[in-house]
């Protein structure tokens, strides 16, 4: 039992509560926006100042939507914290990548002390397939490596996933009930 490890000690899995939900009717630390390149967010819905401070970002060039560009934004309103994630082309958007970009999400997330998440579904993540990519990529993010470490990295845990549904997008629950499953 060098340096505090015992194998013989089974930690908690940790698992995130991941259901579709409206943004208003349940808090949340952070708000993580999945962004496109040339993309104008008219399917989201965010209030003018936010809308104003992503307009301001995107003028500026530091909000493009590059693959896993990330951008904050403080709020005054609720949630107080935003974040845009870049995610590409909306052409090139896959399985593969939903996954991923759910998984950055989730440790950006955790990174700033964010232990409720909220995060926007959008075009062409409504198929099924897609939002349990999301799913996994969240619940991977929720694992938390650190118990393994002697300096953990002190990230919040993840214990809380909203999937808030842009226009066109239908909730899939099945789907993310398997997704959440990894």
């Amino acid at each position: 039992m060098a340096n505090g490890y015992n194998p013989a000690v089974m930690l908690p899995p940790t698992q995130p509560t991941i259901e579709f939900g409206d943004l208003a009717l349940a808090p949340c630390d952070i708000l993580v926006i999945p962004v496109f390149e040339d993309d104008d967010l008219g399917d989201v819905d965010l209030d003018d100042a936010t809308r104003a401070a992503v307009a301001e970002a995107r003028a500026r060039r530091e909000l493009k939507g590059s693959p896993w560009e990330v951008v904050a934004f403080s709020r005054t309103s609720r949630p107080p914290r935003v974040l845009t994630l870049g995610l590409g082309k909306r052409d090139d958007v896959s399985i593969h990548r939903v996954a991923k970009h759910a998984t950055a999400a989730g440790l950006a997330a955790r990174q700033r002390g964010a232990s409720l998440c909220a995060y926007v579904v959008r075009q062409p993540m409504a198929p099924a397939r897609m939002q349990q990519a999301l799913a996994e990529g969240f619940s991977l993010a929720a694992f938390d490596v650190d118990a393994y470490k002697t300096a953990p990295r002190e990230a919040a845990p993840l214990t809380h996933v909203r999937l808030v549904a842009a226009a066109g997008v239908a909730p899939q629950g099945a789907a993310i009930r398997r997704g959440a499953i990894v």
